[in-house]
């Protein structure tokens, strides 16, 4: 789909076995206690941040459905039981997984809106989110959402369209600061924004394309200069041409 990957909402997620989600959105075991034990040893550490890393990894190589819990336990040197610590079954993963991937770019369109200019609101968004998109979570969920529960993905795709409609309101304040050009459509300039960030993933290869916030900022830039406020001499020229 066009604009950002599927989140769910704190309130509307049904959230994994047993734990809950704090103020930034990432889950946590309620009760601290640790998580499974390796084969023949003692308790260890919670290791949930580690399962759901060991299993997007796995998800994104092999794909959801040829991928077994005992293939995530093995990786991770504990038992299969060790795993419904945490999750009923590997749908339940695939779904913290999906949730977990957009709680940063929910996290940062909350940040930007202490910042006063609007380039600078659209260049720290889309520096996270563009990372956000590349990263493996976002390529299990486009190619795996379909796994996923009727009720988890109706979710999923509210928040999407909230994070679409974050996009649209910095525009919209660049347009209200008069940063930018008030006749550009912009839901249009939102899609855009991060239909073009989403390309990333596609393309982008660090020792071809050098560093990735750089590539971001010039993507961003580009977007900018293309809402950006014209003088008023050069929208009489342009409408005089068309």
């Amino acid at each position: 789909m066009c604009g950002v990957m599927l989140p769910v909402s704190q309130t509307e997620a049904k959230g994994t076995k047993g734990m809950t989600q704090d103020q930034t959105g990432k889950t946590v075991r309620k009760g601290g206690r640790s998580l499974g034990r390796p084969r023949g040893g003692s308790p260890r550490e919670d290791r949930l941040d580690d399962v759901l890393e060991v299993a997007t990894r796995l998800f994104r190589e092999r794909g959801f459905r040829a991928t077994r819990l005992d293939d995530i336990s093995d990786d991770l040197g504990v038992t299969r039981a060790a795993l419904y610590y945490y999750f009923d079954g590997k749908a339940e993963i695939l779904e913290e997984i999906c949730v977990r991937a957009m709680a940063s770019s929910e996290a940062a369109l909350r940040d930007v809106q202490v910042l006063d200019d609007p380039a600078e609101r659209l260049l720290s968004f889309g520096k996270v989110y563009a990372r956000n998109m590349s990263s493996d979570a976002a390529r299990v969920f486009f190619r795996d959402n379909g796994e996923l529960k009727a009720s988890s993905r109706r979710a999923l795709m509210a928040r999407a369209r909230a994070i679409n409609e974050g996009a649209e309101a910095i525009i919209r304040y660049g347009i209200e600061h008069g940063d930018f050009a008030d006749d550009i459509d912009v839901r249009h300039s939102a899609l855009g924004f991060l239909g073009m960030l989403n390309s990333l993933a596609e393309w982008y290869r660090p020792n071809r394309d050098g560093d990735f916030d750089d590539v971001v900022a010039q993507m961003v830039r580009l977007i900018v200069e293309g809402v950006a406020k014209r003088p008023a001499k050069t929208r009489k020229r342009r409408a005089a041409k068309s």
